[in-house]
Parts: C-alpha cells; structure tokens; sequence
C-alpha cells in the first residue's frame, strides 16, 4: 500500500529537504550475476554533470571491484555504498554477449577514479535524436526524472531541439519519474500536443464534497496559461515549441507515478495514442496541496491528499496504474545505454515506430544476455536520491 501525504518543516532535522547530495553521483545501481563465472555490481543510472558522468560511468557498466576488492556475494553491499559514496577507484567492464545472447564477454575498460562532489539532480538526463533505420522516420528519445518547474525552460528547449531535427515521433522514458508539479506536467503536455489542443482540457481537479459544493474546482488547459490557482507563463509559451504529436511512445515501470500518469490519462482524454512499454504504472490519481500549520515556535508544511486529476473525458479510475499495451519485465536482462537498441525496452519502442506495429513478445525482443539480481541473494542497497516533490502531484501552498 501507498500513502503519499507529506510533511515539511523548519524544525531541526538530520537533513534539510530538498538540499543538495553529496556523493558519485550514481542515481542507481544494482548487483548482478552475469552465468556462473561473474558478480559485479551494474550501473543503471548515472546523474549529468556529477563526478560519475565526468569519469564516462554510463547504463550498463559492469563493476568487478572497488578500491581493489573484488565484488563478491559477501561484500557487494558495502562495497555498493562506497560507490555511492564517490571517492574511490572502480575496475569497469563493458559487457557484450556471444551464443544468441547466452555467454557475457567482459571486456575492461579499466580503473576509473571515482570522485565525490556536492550535486542536485535535474529533471532531464537525456534528450537526442534517434534516427529509425531503413526508414525517414527520427524519433526524439526523452529521458524525464521529475517534474520540477526549476527545469521547465530546459524542457522548452530539449523540444526546441527536436524539432530543429525534424523528429516524427518520440519516446517519453517515464520508467523512473514518481511525479512533480502539476504545472510541469501541463507544459509537457502542451508541448507534446500543440497548437491543434490548444484550449483543450488536459487535466480538472476534483475536490471532496465540501469544497466542490462550495464551486471549487481546477482545470489546466493545453497552451493556457491561466490555471485556477495561478498564472504560469511557460504554459502558453510551450505552444511556439510544441511537436504537435498524435501519436507517443511511453516507457513505464511501478516508479511511474502521479504527474507522470497524468500526463498519460491527460492525453488519452485529448484522443492522442499514448503507447505504453513495460510493468503497470504506480495508480497515483490523486494530488496534494501544501497548508502550513505553526506548532510551538515551528512552521509545519503539510501536503495532505486534496483532490482527483481526471482527464478530458472524465476519467480518474487509474488506482491500478496503467497497464502497457506492451508488459515487459526487463529486470532479468541486462541493460544497454539509454536511448539506444541496446536498451530493451527503447528497443521495442523503435522497433514498433519503425514498422508501425505493436512488437509480438516474445519474438520481437532484443537478443541480450539474461542476469540475476543480487537481491535474491541479500537485500538490495539502493540509495537513490529522491526528486524534488517525489511521488507527487504538487500545487502551490493553498492560502486559508
């Protein structure tokens, strides 16, 4: 079970929410065995401009061991934390595979020192352009961590970019996005729809029974920059930038959630295809509003759950989470660089923009070696920072 209402406050904490992290800059690691022969520890997801992503640390590196101790099943634990933790030297492998993806090769790329610094982790990792073999297509490949409306201009312009590159189509990389600002998500909206939506109704919160009869309600319009609570300028602005899509490609896992669903159930209220690849989606359709509260000589920021996002059809029925019209659990098989072939379920979604057609499983996959996670061998040591507003749906603090 999920419970997503928060608390802030300027009472004395161990860590003051929303500071910068300290660290590699690795977002996620996990422990792997690849066969019989290898334990090493994989990176997943490495942080644009932190020592890990200076040092050329990408997805799917292959750590065999940490200041000279090799990983083992005994110390992958420890030895996982000090990567984290930066300031140390790693022994890195790329890993390939040979007998139809059954037997993985390593090959070094050497020791990497691996600094520490102060960080903040942006909403956009990655956004290039893809171009479709044996095809005029070019998909635009997104990578969204958070919505967040410090990095809205950013989002502005990685669409600016694709569309400089005449992008037909473009792969929205959900898969590890828990949510955000509600006005982050309209943006992103509008620049998927574009000028064809505009005005539209992308989202409308529904309040409890008091409030509603008391006429309260909020929408937020595709290219409006009026929304019920407040002016937001990037909204309107998005329009000039926008793709003007009918038509997306969605990667999703349980980490998809809140702001992220929205923007799929916002756009499937707008009749655009919203395709899905991967596990079922968190089911967050609810949001929360910051109130403040003063106890003793303390300001207390509650976001308790307020209200229901529905779409332009009316429909808000998603607690389940979405179910990809695509369902793949690719935790088993190694991962490749994101945005490319060699990421399984970046894979499929070019696979399916370059044929047109919903990839078969099992034989539409990529030929890629299998591995076991480490976590059935102990707990897993994830230590990913968490992004601003994390699990989500956020509006400005309610005035009362």
């Amino acid at each position: 079970m999920y419970y997503y209402s928060r608390l802030e406050s300027d009472a004395p904490l161990s860590r003051t929410p929303g500071e910068a992290y300290v660290g590699s800059g690795i977002y996620l690691l996990d422990a792997t065995r690849l066969g019989d022969d290898y334990i090493g520890i994989v990176v997943m997801v490495v942080i644009p401009g932190t020592p890990a992503a200076e040092a050329g640390l990408v997805r799917g590196d292959f750590i065999t061991a940490v200041n000279g101790e090799e990983v083992t099943e005994s110390n992958y634990q420890s030895l996982g934390r000090a990567v984290y933790d930066g300031a140390v030297d790693v022994t890195v492998n790329s890993v390939t595979w040979t007998d139809n993806g059954t037997t993985p090769v390593l090959t070094p790329k050497g020791n990497v020192q691996l600094g520490s610094a102060t960080f903040t982790s942006p909403a956009i990792y990655m956004d290039k352009v893809v171009e479709i073999e044996e095809s005029d297509k070019k998909a635009g490949y997104l990578l969204y961590m958070g919505f967040d409306v410090d990095y809205d201009e950013e989002l502005i312009a990685a669409f600016d970019r694709f569309r400089a590159q005449n992008v037909t189509d473009l792969i929205l990389d959900l898969r590890y996005n828990n949510g955000g600002d509600v006005l982050s998500s309209t943006v992103l909206g509008t620049l998927i729809a574009g000028e064809a939506y505009k005005g539209q109704l992308y989202a409308h919160m529904t309040f409890n029974e008091d409030r509603t009869e008391a006429g309260e309600s909020g929408d937020y319009k595709i290219g409006v920059k009026e929304t019920f609570e407040s002016v937001y300028e990037p909204i309107e602005r998005a329009l000039q930038h926008a793709l003007g899509l009918k038509k997306i490609y969605v990667l999703v896992s349980e980490t998809t959630a809140s702001a992220s669903e929205m923007v799929i159930n916002g756009l499937r209220g707008l009749d655009i295809e919203v395709n899905l690849i991967g596990m079922p989606t968190n089911g967050k359709n609810v949001g929360m509003e910051g109130v403040v509260r003063s106890f003793h000589n303390y300001d207390f920021l509650l976001f308790p759950v307020s209200f229901y996002i529905e779409n332009a059809k009316g429909f808000r029925d998603y607690s389940d989470g979405f179910t990809p019209d695509v369902q793949i659990d690719d935790s088993a098989i190694y991962p490749g660089e994101f945005g490319t072939m060699m990421d399984q379920l970046g894979y499929l979604a070019l696979q399916w923009i370059k044929t047109d057609n919903k990839p078969q499983l099992p034989s539409a996959m990529y030929t890629r070696g299998s591995c076991r996670s480490m976590r059935s061998f102990g707990s897993l040591w994830e230590s990913r920072p968490v992004q601003p507003a994390g699990g989500a749906v956020m509006q400005p603090v309610r005035e009362e």
